[in-house]
């Protein structure tokens, strides 16, 4: 069960914030529990042609180390602000090209994890 859940059913309102760079809060402020996702950053190259990204990593950073891992169909993230999950969330997209459809062609592997070789960054 994840924390968002259980918060629901004891009534309480639950909002999962990652760089709060589309969020506009009222004067009044929110009657619930905020989740910041500023710490679920971790980055990897976990094997060949495979990243494992937290949902906190900021898109330009994903981007330059797919790049940097010899990896291409994630550049046009550079020009996207925020973080991974709310690009997923909303399957952001700049150039003609879309997350979903960058992230599928670009990694394969990207809904499972493999332990072998490591560069953390």
């Amino acid at each position: 069960m994840n924390l968002c859940t259980f918060l629901s059913r004891w009534g309480i309102p639950c909002l999962v914030v990652g760089g709060g760079y589309n969020l506009l809060v009222r004067d009044g402020g929110f009657k619930g529990v905020a989740i910041s996702l500023e710490d679920f950053s971790h980055l990897e190259y976990t094997f060949t042609n495979c990243i494992r990204a937290g949902a906190g990593v900021d898109n330009r950073i994903l981007s330059a180390f797919a790049a940097e891992s010899g990896l291409g169909g994630l550049e046009f993230l550079t020009g996207i602000p925020g973080k991974l999950g709310g690009a997923l969330a909303m399957n952001a997209g700049a150039a003609d090209m879309q997350l979903w459809t960058g992230w599928k062609r670009s990694f394969p592997c990207a809904w499972w994890h493999h332990k072998e070789e490591k560069r953390s960054m």
